[in-house]
């Protein structure tokens, strides 16, 4: 959620991609189709990963893809997620 009056929000993230033969040759990853800039651990190995946070001031739909290349092909996830404006709570009144 983001903070009353505007601001930003920080979203962490991490991914790996797996590989049963040959090793990850590249990862990638996108949010809302933009490129996500990271630095990726463990290319050339079984297991690639990749981390960081977003940081986020609109609030809204995302949806981050990533996307793992190896010999034997290309696969790729995705997961969702929501930012949300903070709303103001209501004083209490007395009457």
């Amino acid at each position: 959620t983001l903070p009353l009056g505007g601001g930003t929000v920080s979203v962490p993230y991490a991914f790996s991609g797996l590989s049963y033969y040959g090793g990850i040759t590249s990862l990638t990853a996108t949010l809302n189709g933009n490129p996500v800039i990271f630095t990726p651990s463990g290319l050339g190995t079984l297991n690639a990963n990749g981390s960081g946070n977003f940081t986020l001031g609109t609030s809204g739909s995302y949806e981050l893809v990533v996307t793992a290349v190896d010999a034997n092909g290309t696969a790729s996830a995705r997961t969702s997620f929501t930012v949300n404006a903070a709303v103001p709570v209501p004083t209490p009144a007395v009457s």
